[in-house]
């Protein structure tokens, strides 16, 4: 079980977490020797004899793991060599050092008390011995090697056990289909151990395993490696995975792919545009705002504007409020609108608000309608509210609205909003007519005149 165990996961874990978690059962083994009662019990020895073999066969193919590891290939038969004698001579020297121990700690303990005191001593020893060597191991070079706490995991996970078998399985067949079913089994895992596997996926010619690869960086521990592939594929694998690549570039904050992403902005390939975008708002890369805002200002594809109007809101000002309503003017579906209008709320700092009535709206309307009669029926004189719930709102009301309340907002506001409202057919799209009249009800936001300025 030992061999087989040890052999399934040394190349994935490493050596050194599995000398370590080895120590720790050869420790368990030796207490449970301290702690034998003095009636024999076969159950216990028998788990006894079983950790004793466990240990010592996990240990060899732990430690010849490490000497390969850490041994050149022109000299490990010399060193293997070396090591073998010199370990059995200690080996031979700790047998004959241990039985005249024994013997002088049986001199010394009380038998007719304990027939077994003189082992429990001796073992007690012997357990001091092995703490210092955990420690010891604690010590030696990771070497590529995985943490203890994920090794544990994946030794004890049955989702682990699969993943890794379905690994092998895939390297020995090395087939696209293999490959996808290890991919899948990774996806289940909670262990990060699989970084050099997704280096090889993440390099597959095809783009179905890239995709699922991509998927499984939640599973992986950024590192240059990783960086270097996500890297290359945002340059050379546009309308593929590149979009991938660039939301993980963006997501592990890798601040040295700002260039590669700033190119990305200005990409045919829509969905590395706006992923890049996206990427870029993640790094706070505020001085990429005017490359945002051109490609913006010129696209009319409603992913590349969710993603533009975001980096807008969170980065401009009041000045970019007129650059976001001219995007309701084109023929977008209504979700892309929904997220303009989130963006221009958080533009006005009243972005909580607004999503709270937004999902509301979405949810339960009529509930939202009695609750703005409520909040806003002071101000809506011209009866924005029952055009909302009669989904006949005309621009005439919103901008007698505006006219009427002019004094109660900032004049770039104003001015922008007539502006926009002169542009608008008489019968407002719901989406457009949902933000406005939260815009011209609300007490709260930058645009209101006594309103402190972002």
């Amino acid at each position: 079980m030992a061999s087989y165990t040890y052999r399934l996961f040394l190349d994935q874990l490493g050596s050194r977490p599995l000398l370590v978690i080895t120590s720790f059962l050869d420790i368990g083994g030796v207490v449970l020797v301290i702690f034998l009662p003095k009636t024999f019990m076969s159950v216990l020895i028998g788990t006894l004899f079983f950790i004793n073999g466990y240990v010592q066969i996990a240990f060899s193919a732990s430690m010849q793991h490490y000497f390969i590891s850490i041994t050149s290939h022109a000299h490990q038969l010399a060193h293997g060599i070396i090591t073998r004698a010199v370990g059995g001579l200690v080996g031979g020297m700790a047998l004959v050092i241990g039985g005249w121990a024994l013997e002088r700690v049986k001199l010394v303990s009380v038998v007719t008390i304990d027939p077994l005191l003189h082992f429990r001593w001796f073992y007690a020893g012997l357990l001091l011995l092995l703490i210092v060597r955990t420690v010891i191991f604690f010590k030696l070079p990771r070497l590529k090697s995985q943490g203890i706490r994920d090794a544990l995991s994946a030794l004890f996970s049955p989702w682990d056990w699969r993943a890794i078998h379905a690994v092998k399985r895939a390297i020995t067949l090395q087939s696209e289909d293999e490959e996808s079913k290890a991919l899948q089994a990774l996806m289940h895992t909670e262990t990060r151990i699989y970084n050099a596997d997704l280096e090889r996926y993440l390099n597959s010619p095809s783009i179905f395993i890239r995709q699922r690869a991509m998927d499984a960086l939640q599973r992986a521990q950024p590192n240059k490696t990783l960086i270097s592939i996500l890297e290359r594929d945002l340059q050379v694998n546009q309308f593929t995975t590149a979009h991938q690549a660039a939301y993980w570039l963006g997501h592990w904050k890798v601040a040295e792919a700002v260039p590669l992403l700033c190119k990305a902005v200005d990409s045919e390939d829509f969905l590395l545009s706006g992923a890049a975008i996206h990427a870029l708002v993640e790094l706070d890369g505020r001085g990429t705002l005017p490359l945002i805002e051109k490609k913006f200002v010129k696209s009319e594809n409603p992913y590349v504007l969710i993603e533009g109007a975001r980096a807008i809101s969170l980065w401009g000002d009041p000045i970019h409020y007129n650059m976001l309503l001219q995007k309701y003017l084109l023929d977008i579906a209504p979700q892309a609108k929904d997220e303009l209008s989130l963006s221009v709320a958080r533009l006005l700092g009243i972005y909580d608000a607004f999503y709270f009535d937004l999902g509301m709206l979405h949810r339960e309307p009529s509930q939202l309608i009695r609750e703005w009669q409520e909040r806003f029926a002071s101000r809506d004189e011209e009866g924005l509210i029952v055009a909302i719930r009669s989904g006949e709102l005309r621009r005439a009301l919103l901008q007698g609205s505006l006219e009427r309340q002019q004094g109660r907002f900032q004049r770039w506001f104003c001015d922008d909003t007539f502006e926009f409202f002169g542009k608008l057919p008489d019968r407002v799209h719901p989406e457009v007519a949902f933000l406005m009249a939260f815009l011209l009800l609300t007490a709260d936001g930058f645009h209101i005149q006594f309103n402190p300025m972002p």
